[in-house]
């Protein structure tokens, strides 16, 4: 039913542990492994890896390029089969209930776009836990509203219909390292997602030295709601919306003219 794509780059150490933790799900039909241009054995282990199960299937962009998780997110998109994709990121891994509850609400109601739920995020720096992804909004604020607002959902936790990225369109690289959430914020203005009801988390998403995420400052922020506001300026989303992007605009404008002023 499933295709999980994991886009691969310098993960050597964690690769193994998330292929595992996604074959041990029968309802995977496929798991495509989208190596990016790595150069510390990842490659290899990827060649390895696809040997041990017919499920895998190993792509790379021309030349062995490095390009970005968006852009090979999207190349496994374009290359998946199945009637529903998810995704994990290399150096993370799946939890035993990761699809049960999402099939479910997917299969039962065709009307349904996408669903996502909680992650387990385990910080190795800080050598602490939480949990990630529980909506806790106001009862008239829609999933788009929630995610204006600062709310947010992990990649490794949603499942979403394959026909449905042909509506929504594909991961944005200009945006990085945001493109998950641009990607979920048109998910919920163009399509229709749920969150799941269950309060135990469905994955796992591990903080380290070498995550990505750590390069996302004001100034990405910034270059992101900008994208935001000239997606949404002219659409339907409501006055309220509207809003949260101008306020989050406002914001991230300051901090641009604090920085400027500190710095001369």
């Amino acid at each position: 039913m499933i295709s999980v794509v994991i886009p691969v780059f310098n993960t050597a150490n964690f690769l193994e542990k998330a292929v595992d933790s996604v074959l041990v799900h029968s309802c995977v039909g496929e798991l495509i492994l989208v190596d990016d241009g790595s150069s510390d054995g990842s490659y290899e282990l990827c060649l390895d890896l696809i040997k041990r199960d017919k499920r895998c299937r190993l792509l790379t962009h021309s030349e062995r390029a490095n390009k970005g998780a968006a852009e090979s997110r999207n190349l496994g998109i374009k290359a998946a089969v199945f009637p529903f994709i998810s995704f994990l990121d290399a150096d993370d891994s799946y939890l035993p209930n990761r699809f049960k509850e999402s099939l479910d609400l997917l299969l039962s109601d065709d009307s349904l776009d996408a669903c996502f739920g909680r992650v387990l995020v385990f910080d190795k720096i800080k050598k602490t836990q939480k949990q990630m992804g529980f909506l806790k909004r106001k009862p008239q604020d829609s999933v788009l509203t929630y995610l204006l607002k600062g709310g947010y959902f992990h990649t490794n936790s949603i499942t979403v219909r394959n026909i449905f990225f042909k509506k929504v369109g594909l991961f944005n690289q200009k945006v990085w390292p945001h493109e998950d959430l641009e990607m979920w914020i048109r998910i919920s203005h163009l399509g229709k997602i749920k969150n799941l009801l269950c309060d135990d988390p469905i994955a796992i998403y591990q903080i380290h030295e070498n995550n990505l995420s750590k390069f996302a400052g004001w100034k990405s922020r910034k270059n992101f709601w900008r994208q935001i506001w000239r997606q949404f300026r002219y659409e339907n989303v409501g006055v309220f919306n509207k809003y949260l992007i101008i306020k989050k605009l406002i914001r991230f404008n300051l901090q641009a003219l604090k920085s400027k002023f500190s710095d001369e």
